[in-house]
C-alpha cells in the first residue's frame, strides 16, 4: 500500500521529533560542535508564534518524514526569504520530498513579498548543494569560519 504524504503546518507535538532531526543534521553539518537545544527550541517556537506557516512538516501515516523552516526578513535590497533548515528522514529520501518542500516555501515567501530566497549550505553537504543547484539556486557568496 502506498504511503500518503501530508504537508502541513508545524504542531507543538512535532517539537520533540524536530529536535531529533536537528541533532541528526548537526552531527554531520557541524561536527565537533555542541547543539544548544534550548536556543534552537526558543528560535523555532518564536518563529511559529510570528508566522506558523514558516515551518512545514511532511507526515506519512502519522510519522514525520521531514520538515522545512524558513524565515522572512527585509534588508537593504528589499524583502527576502531564507532557509533555516530542511531535513528529510533517511527512510524518506530520494522521493523528491525536499524539492517539494523548497518549492512550497518559495511560493509561501513570494506571497509575503520576498523577491528571493537565500540558502546557506554546509560545504560538506554535497547532496543538499546538488538539490539547490537543480532548483536553480546559484552560488553567490563564500562563508568562512574558524573555531576559536
Amino acid at each position: 500500500m502506498a504511503q500518503k504524504m501530508i504537508r502541513r503546518e508545524f504542531r507543538e507535538s512535532d517539537l520533540a521529533q524536530i529536535i531529533e532531526f536537528k541533532k541528526q543534521s548537526a552531527k554531520t553539518s557541524f561536527r565537533g560542535q555542541k547543539l544548544k537545544v534550548d536556543r534552537f527550541t526558543a528560535r523555532l517556537t518564536e518563529s511559529v508564534k510570528k508566522d506558523p506557516g514558516m515551518i512545514r512538516v511532511l507526515e506519512s501515516n502519522g510519522t514525520i518524514a521531514g520538515y522545512i523552516w524558513v524565515g522572512l526578513s527585509e534588508g537593504d535590497f528589499g524583502k527576502y526569504g531564507f532557509l533555516h533548515q530542511l531535513f528529510i528522514h533517511q527512510d524518506f529520501r530520494g522521493r523528491g520530498l525536499a524539492q517539494t518542500l523548497v518549492k512550497d516555501a518559495e511560493k509561501y515567501l513570494a506571497k509575503r513579498g520576498a523577491k528571493k530566497m537565500e540558502i546557506l549550505v554546509t560545504g560538506t553537504n554535497c547532496p543538499a548543494h546538488k538539490l539547490y543547484k537543480k532548483l536553480k539556486y546559484k552560488d553567490t557568496r563564500i562563508q568562512m569560519e574558524k573555531m576559536l
